[in-house]
């Protein structure tokens, strides 16, 4: 086999910055906002199993990561705006 053959496959490397603590703390607060996996891989333009893997620390991607942290964000200063006027 030669080098071209594993063209394919990519490895694992993981990534110093994130542990896998933030990203199960990550997936709290996006449960918490009702903010779903197949939001998320719309908003991101990736597939769900995408999203799940990255969120499960079996993928890397940093569009998803800022991606549900942005919705994360604007699901907060939805709910701070909906506060505000009761």
């Amino acid at each position: 086999m030669t080098e071209s053959d594993y063209s394919y496959y990519r490895p694992f490397v993981p990534n110093p910055n994130q542990t896998k603590g933030s990203l199960s703390r990550l997936k709290r607060r996006l449960q918490k906002a009702g903010i779903r996996q197949q939001d998320i891989a719309a908003e991101a333009g990736v597939s769900n199993v995408h999203v799940c893997n990255v969120l499960a620390d079996r993928d890397q991607s940093q569009k998803v990561i800022e991606t549900a942290k942005r919705m994360l964000k604007e699901a907060g200063a939805r709910s701070s705006n909906g506060n505000a006027a009761s």
